[in-house]
């Protein structure tokens, strides 16, 4: 493993750790919770499936596509608080660009499905607690 990945692999175990931060969120929803509610849940679908995307491009070599895609991913983990995912991201957008090695790009998306599973986890929490205090409202 090359220092650069075994540096990422670091970071992105780090951010495991790390909780979403939904004030960006907040503030462009006006606090409106069935707005955030659906923001959430869009993530909550289409970033898992935007990740194995990326597996099936490099997996047939199509780096720019690969690149596309993690590209759109990196708005939609910033909008819901993932800040802590874009170095990684763009990590895998710069090597995909450079057509990189596909070993290299597979142990960091590997890391990214783990971070996007994380945040996950995280998000269906947030909208549980969304849910319950809608209900008690």
């Amino acid at each position: 493993m090359s220092a650069r990945i075994r540096s990422i692999d670091t970071a992105a175990e780090h951010a495991l750790s790390i909780a979403p931060k939904l004030d960006y969120l907040k503030e462009l929803s006006g606090g409106d919770q069935s707005f955030i509610a659906e923001i959430l849940e869009l993530f909550i679908t289409d970033a898992p499936q935007a990740v194995e995307h990326a597996f099936g491009h490099l997996q047939q070599r199509n780096f720019e596509m690969l690149r596309i895609t993690v590209h759109k991913l990196k708005s939609s983990v910033q909008v819901v608080g993932g800040y802590h995912l874009t170095h990684l991201i763009h990590e895998i957008e710069s090597n995909a660009k450079e057509n990189g090695k596909q070993d290299a790009l597979f142990q960091m998306l590997s890391l990214l499905r783990n971070g996007i599973q994380h945040l996950v986890n995280h998000l269906c929490q947030e909208l549980k607690s969304l849910s319950s205090a809608g209900n008690a409202a």
